[in-house]
Parts: structure tokens; sequence; C-alpha cells
């Protein structure tokens, strides 16, 4: 219908130059360049369908209809892409580390560097591509929803691995040997952890700002502890073998000691 009204106008502006001796006829092409000859006996151009304003209106609303459409074309694909991208994200990005033996040889483990997944019970698999899963990598967990974790073989968390995780409640420690500064940084939820007997260092401000940690549980006596490793909380009690190294150091920390040789 836009179609036939634009050729009417042209026609109507074909008879009327006609009318005005212009010497003009319209063959009926849209957008066709006519020579119409002016009233001073000169010649000029003219792309008809440009000549009647309600056909030209009617010309850039099919456009802006099309543009609409290629723009939600755009945005639809988009959104496919990134739909299907964040669908086949991995739960857990992994980084390779080769390591070189005493007989020459190489052996291979691999850390984590990124957690990508939704779950609140989270469970890290002892290997990945045949080889044991040994580090978590800094900032890998940070800011994400888990409630509880299970490291599995993880043998070094490294600093802020697990910083500002606000709803975490529950960590299992179990084969873990280093715990590096500011690993568990401001997780406010954290009330009670058992440090295995396997760890053997801990670095300052490890459990920093964990403000409801009050329970602290020590199946051995770590060789090295840093200086404020726990926050600074009156109600927070260290539990473990008592005449050792721990003992010591929760009375230098001024945390309360309880002698515990136990399984929680």
């Amino acid at each position: 219908p836009c179609a036939a009204k634009v050729g009417l106008s042209l026609r109507k502006f074909s008879a009327k130059a006609a009318r005005a001796g212009c010497g003009c006829a319209w063959n009926g092409t849209p957008g066709h360049k006519k020579n119409v000859r002016t009233k001073g006996g000169g010649f000029k151009n003219f792309y008809i369908i440009y000549n009647d304003i309600k056909g030209a209106k009617e010309m850039k609303h099919i456009r802006r209809i099309l543009s609409e459409w290629e723009l939600f074309g755009v945005i639809l694909v988009f959104s496919f892409v990134c739909f299907t991208g964040c669908k086949d994200r991995k739960t857990f990005e992994f980084y390779e580390f080769p390591f070189g033996t005493s007989d020459g040889g190489i052996i291979t483990y691999y850390c984590i560097y990124r957690y990508n997944g939704e779950g609140e019970n989270v469970v890290i698999p002892d290997t990945y591509n045949g080889c044991e899963v040994r580090y978590i990598l800094n900032d890998a967990f940070s800011g994400s929803m888990i409630k509880e974790i299970d490291i599995g073989l993880v043998k070094q968390i490294y600093p802020n691995a697990f910083e500002k995780c606000n709803f975490l409640e529950r960590v299992h420690l179990n084969e873990a040997e280093q715990i590096y500064r500011c690993a568990f940084l401001d997780c406010k939820r954290l009330e009670t952890i058992l440090i295995p007997s396997s760890v053997w260092k801990i670095e300052s401000g490890a459990f920093d700002r964990c403000d409801g940690l009050t329970s602290v549980y020590f199946e051995g006596n770590p060789c090295l502890l840093e200086e404020d490793i726990f926050p600074d909380n009156p109600d927070l009690t260290v539990f473990g073998p008592s005449g050792g190294a721990l003992e010591e150091y929760a009375k230098s920390e001024g945390i309360a000691f309880k002698m515990w040789e136990g399984v929680l």
C-alpha cells in the first residue's frame, strides 16, 4: 500500500510538472532521477520519491521498523551466545603445575584458580586429568555463595582464597598442610573449624575478621604459627593438645585455651 501511494503521488507530481511546461514524464520507477526543466529554462535533477513529504515519511517509517528488527536480532543473538556461554562454563577452572622430580622426571599437579559454580555445598575433586588437585590459588572462591567446602586432597590454600565468603559455615581441611595469609578473611558466618594434624603452617590473618569464629580445634601442634591468625574475639577458644607450642601460642595471643584430644 505504501508503494502504491508513493507511485500515485509521483504520477501527480509528473502531471503537475507537465502542465507547468517542465517537459518531464514519470516512468514509474521508484527513486528514478529526472531532469526537470525550470521556469528559467535550465534543468534540475530530482529524485522524485522525495518530492512527496508523505511518501518520504512512510519510507522512513519502513526503514525505522527494519532497523528495530535488526536491533532485536542482534540482541537475540547476543543473548543466545551469553546464555550458552554461561551454561558451558566449568564449575572449577584448573591450572597445571608441572614439577621436576629428583630422578629427572616430571610430576604434574593441578590447582584451582577459579570457582564458577552456584552450589552451596562444594567438594573439590581429588584429581583432574588423572593428576592430584593440590592447590587453591588466590581469590579462587572469593565472594562466592558457598556454605560448606570439602577441599579434598588440597595441600596449600593461598592468600585470600575464600575471602568474603559471607555464607561459609563449614570447612573440611582434610589433608591440608599450609594456610596462607588472609585465606579465610572476612568469613562472618564461620563459627567452628577443625585444623587437622597435617597442618604445620598458618600465616598471619588467615582467619582475620571471622567475627563469628568461637571455636578452633587443633588435632596437633603446628610448628609455625604467625601472629594475629585469628580475629580479636573475646569469645574465641582454641582447643588442642596441652603442654605444647599451641598452648603457648594461645597464651601469647591472649586467646583462651582448653585441652582437647578427641574427635568432633
